[in-house]
């Protein structure tokens, strides 16, 4: 077994090694969208097969188990994983299995069943691997605490970005002094230590369908986030990643709360500082006067806080369950920290019934909030999402205007670093 492999059953408390007696080969092809999750289960199902004596292949052709990561959150990435699945069919060699792992076979089944997979393990069933292999030691065993920059490779533009941040990160080491821009922050690095820290949510919002695959939200125990934050802290790791579909309501489940947790993170000791993804606006507003005090330690270096728009309106369509003024209350308090967690959001363009005013309640809410990056995304009907039926749907010319308008600003304001007002001048915007 590998080194990493290695080291990541000892950090179970195992100490397995399995000799390979078959000789078996597996294939993994990484999902086009950069998700975080995608990524680490990937990564945990070829520790997994690997400390099951079997070896990693990386010709598709030669592989026993083709394995590929989908996603479908958005259209783009559903096609992608299609064509994927339906690429790597026609490479396996006779008597391979072609298995998917992901969303797109629970966000859209009958679409999935064209592909003829031989399997398909949803993001809650990775336990299913033990009989799919036979497996001597289970999944149950297997964490995955790293994301290689392999894993996006199918997503160029990306690619670009994570490399681009792993050589200011190489040369900021070098010079002793940080070269890594602030809108930088949330983007993965090679040298996280990834702690998976909850899967699923509590929302139930109208446009989206990952909760379809993913379910309710599912904290991990605290003893075991804990038990490897000792193992990051043993490895001289510098920052660990706390990654969980919402890991603003991590603890609801269990009778505890992210501050608790990243209280109890944090005592193990000092020497690295802690990202996380996601936390939703609802909980951040909850948690502000218990998670103001452990941003103030500057031991939390970063988090996303997806607002998706500006306006009230749309937020209550998209069922949201908080308004702009709260989310905006809990932001400039955390502002005022001097060594406050870099934030970056996410903004929906174009959801059913977004008006002009919508829109530049949105670009102005930017203007005011301490975000130092955020990721800009069309509206699109998923199947089964309450969204798909509503009335006032906006075009898709508007919808991409809008979208490319605020991507625009953002390279602008964030990457280039003109003034607000310069930019919005140049992208046409006008503060309402």
């Amino acid at each position: 077994m590998n080194k990493a492999v290695n080291t990541i059953v000892k950090a179970q408390g195992k100490s397995h090694v399995f000799a390979s007696p078959h000789g078996k080969a597996f294939f993994i092809s990484n999902s086009a969208h950069p998700c975080t999750e995608i990524a680490l289960d990937a990564n945990r199902i070829r520790a997994f097969y690997i400390a099951n004596g079997w070896r990693e292949t990386v010709i598709p052709g030669d592989a026993d188990d083709l394995i590929v990561s989908t996603c479908a959150y958005n259209q783009e990435y559903e096609d992608a994983g299609m064509a994927d699945l339906e690429a790597r069919k026609r490479m396996l060699k006779p008597g391979a299995r072609l298995i998917a792992t992901g969303c797109l076979s629970k966000i859209h089944p009958e679409r999935f069943a064209r592909v003829g997979a031989d399997d398909a393990v949803g993001p809650l069933e990775l336990d299913r691997f033990d009989k799919l292999i036979t497996a001597e030691l289970p999944m149950k065993d297997v964490s995955a605490n790293e994301v290689r920059i392999r894993e996006y490779e199918a997503n160029p533009f990306f690619l670009k970005i994570v490399k681009a941040k792993e050589k200011l990160e190489k040369l900021s080491r070098k010079i002793g002094l940080n070269m890594v821009p602030h809108w930088m922050a949330t983007i993965p690095s090679a040298d996280w230590f990834f702690i998976r820290g909850a899967v699923g949510c509590r929302g139930r919002c109208t446009y989206c369908a990952v909760r379809r695959a993913k379910g309710t939200l599912v904290s991990t125990p605290r003893d075991v986030i804990l038990r490897q934050t000792e193992d990051a802290k043993k490895r001289g790791v510098s920052e660990i990643s706390l990654a969980g579909d919402d890991m603003g309501a991590w603890g609801s489940d269990i009778d505890s709360d992210l501050a608790e947790l990243l209280k109890a993170m944090i005592t193990v000791g000092p020497g690295f500082s802690i990202n996380i993804r996601f936390v939703e606006p609802l909980y951040l507003i909850k948690l502000t006067d218990k998670l103001l005090p452990i941003f103030e330690t500057g031991r939390i270096s970063a988090f996303c806080l997806p607002i998706q728009s500006g306006s009230n309106a749309v937020l209550s369509r998209m069922n949201r369950d908080y308004t702009i003024e709260a989310v905006e209350a809990a932001l400039m308090r955390i502002a005022d920290i001097p060594r406050r967690p870099r934030i970056a959001s996410i903004i929906m363009t174009g959801f059913p019934g977004e008006t002009e005013a919508d829109f530049h309640a949105s670009c102005a809410l930017l203007n005011r909030l301490p975000i130092d990056l955020y990721q800009i995304l069309a509206y699109e009907g998923r199947p089964g999402t309450p969204s798909i039926s509503m009335a006032d749907q906006v075009s898709e010319e508007v919808k991409r205007a809008r979208h490319d308008c605020l991507l625009r600003k953002f390279k602008l304001q964030k990457v280039v670093g003109l003034p607000h007002v310069v930019v919005d001048r140049i992208c046409g915007l006008n503060e309402k």
